[in-house]
This record gives C-alpha cells, sequence and structure tokens, in this order.
C-alpha cells in the first residue's frame, strides 16, 4: 500500500507543472500600439538636436513605463532593431520579436514584440510602402486560443497630416503612393476571410472630417477606427507643446479594426499619458501609447 501510495504521488508530482513550464493561455490580448522616438542604442545615429539622447538609467525607467503597460503584444515604430529593443522589452516576457527584413537599411522601424504563448508567425514586409527610403510595413500571423488573425504595422510619410492628399506637395505624393498598397493588402484580407488589425504611425489624422486616407481604406473594406485621445497627457506628450492656436496636437497615432476583429473588442481603448521627465532628463517619446483589449474569437 505504502509503494503505490509512493507510486501515486511520483506520478502527481511529475505530471504537475510549474507556473513558468507551460506557455499561458491568452482569452484575452492587450495590443499596444506606440512611436518610442528613436529608440537606438547608437548615440552617434541620433541627431543632435533630438531630445531622445538616453542613458542606461533613462532606458532603465522607460523599461519601468513598458512592463506597466501590462501589453500581451506592442507594436512599436522608430526602434532600431531586436538589439534595441532589448534595452527596455521585458525579454524574459517576450519570446517573439519581429522587425522588417526588408528595411535593415533603416535605423528606425517597425518591431512586433509578443508575449511567450502567443504564436506568431512573420508573414512577408509590405516593402511596396517602404520605397525610397520610407519604411516598410511589418506584417504577421498571430495565433491565440486556435483563432487566426493578422497585423499590420505602419510608419506612414510625415508632414501631410490631414484632407486632401494632393500630388503637389512631395510629403503628400509620397504618402499617396503608400496608399494603394494599404488597399490592396486590406482587399486580400477581406478576399481571404482573415481578421486583421493595422496599427501604427500614421502620420495622419485619421479621424479629422474628410481625410481623404481614411476614406480611401475604409472603401476597401468595412473598418472601425480607435484613435489616440486629444487631451493633454496624451496629444502634448511632455515636448510637443500645443498648436499656435492653443489646441492639443490632433491624433495622428491610431488602430484600424476588421468588422470582425472589431466585434472583439473589450473593454474601452486607453491612451496612456506619459509621465513627466525629470529635469534634465529626455522625454519618454512625443507620441503616447495606445491600447485596447481584444478577445478572439
Amino acid at each position: 500500500m505504502r509503494s503505490v501510495l509512493l507510486s501515486l504521488v511520483l506520478l502527481f508530482a511529475c505530471s504537475s507543472k510549474s507556473p513558468g513550464s507551460q506557455p499561458p493561455v491568452f482569452e484575452d490580448i492587450r495590443l499596444i500600439t506606440w512611436n518610442i522616438a528613436w529608440a537606438t542604442d547608437q548615440v552617434n545615429r541620433i541627431p543632435s538636436n533630438t531630445p531622445f539622447r538616453r542613458s542606461d538609467q533613462d532606458w532603465a525607467s522607460l523599461s519601468s513605463f513598458i512592463r506597466g503597460l501590462r501589453g500581451d503584444i506592442f507594436a512599436l515604430q522608430e526602434v532600431d532593431g531586436v538589439s534595441a529593443a532589448r534595452r527596455f522589452l521585458p525579454m524574459a516576457n517576450f519570446e517573439t520579436v519581429l522587425t522588417t527584413p526588408s528595411d535593415l537599411n533603416q535605423t528606425l522601424r517597425p518591431i512586433l514584440a509578443a508575449r511567450r504563448g502567443i504564436e506568431v508567425r512573420q508573414m512577408p514586409d509590405l516593402a511596396e510602402i517602404g520605397k525610397g527610403g520610407l519604411r516598410a510595413g511589418l506584417d504577421a500571423s498571430v495565433v491565440t486560443n486556435g483563432v487566426v488573425f493578422r497585423l499590420l504595422i505602419v510608419h506612414l510619410k510625415a508632414d501631410c497630416r490631414n484632407g486632401e492628399v494632393p500630388l503637389h506637395t512631395p510629403a503628400c505624393r509620397e504618402l499617396r503612393e503608400q496608399i494603394p498598397h494599404i488597399v490592396a493588402w486590406i482587399r486580400e484580407r477581406r478576399s481571404d476571410g482573415t481578421p486583421y488589425v493595422i496599427l501604427g504611425d500614421f502620420n495622419r489624422e485619421l479621424n479629422g472630417p474628410g481625410d481623404e486616407l481614411w476614406q480611401q481604406l475604409n472603401a476597401a473594406d468595412t473598418l472601425h477606427l480607435v484613435s489616440q485621445p486629444t487631451h493633454d497627457g496624451c496629444a502634448v506628450s511632455g515636448i510637443r507643446g500645443r498648436q499656435p492656436d492653443g489646441r492639443p496636437w490632433p491624433a495622428i497615432d491610431h488602430i484600424i479594426l476588421s468588422s470582425q476583429a472589431a466585434s472583439w473588442l473589450i473593454g474601452e481603448p486607453q491612451g496612456h499619458p506619459l509621465p513627466n521627465p525629470d529635469p534634465g532628463r529626455p522625454a519618454y517619446s512625443d507620441h503616447c501609447p495606445l491600447s485596447l483589449v481584444l478577445r478572439p474569437r
């Protein structure tokens, strides 16, 4: 009898796993997009007039802030590859960190970081939007709880912020060349029936009146737009100040959801104001993180 009991105890001990031995199961996923601004440890690559030259203390402070966001998938912009991401991401928790291989000539590019237990497969970059020194889109397939969806992380051309996208200005002309490739990507997802999320720094006021970029994207499929809340904590972001008329800067960071992905939304999206930096220390970024929670099903 004693040997039987001992065998049962050993069997239970062998079959019971320690809390860290099995990947966690994610019913809900917190997605966070953030342009982290000049996240590189190659200081010589940072212009002297850019207030983001970070010391080891600054990296540690940034890492602490990111841990507090409790993100499961981070879609980051302006990161100098995986080595720079290791300076601020809690790598023990983040098993997958991807960048855009077609963009290796770029100092600052999109990064995707996913927690251990979330299956991520990198798809070919949306390289067409990265021509002429611009940034490619990072495309990934995500699997959680048996549900597959796609993520596309973008950082689009700056200096063409709102309204129409005219051809007579160089910045808007470059943005106009990016739009058809994102529209084509949306149509492909609609055709293959895969739910999707497009997120990042669009450098556009998509939620503004008559925004042509949003109109073209929304014409390709039925989309749901989530934008960074416009209030002082997130719109100003410490160093951006206000517009000449005193208003906060409008949102240019967004998350776009396909209709099926929008049905997974849990609660309200959230903008995360940045803490004020200590005197003499660089700001965390000139953008704020934007997050939402999805329950894929």
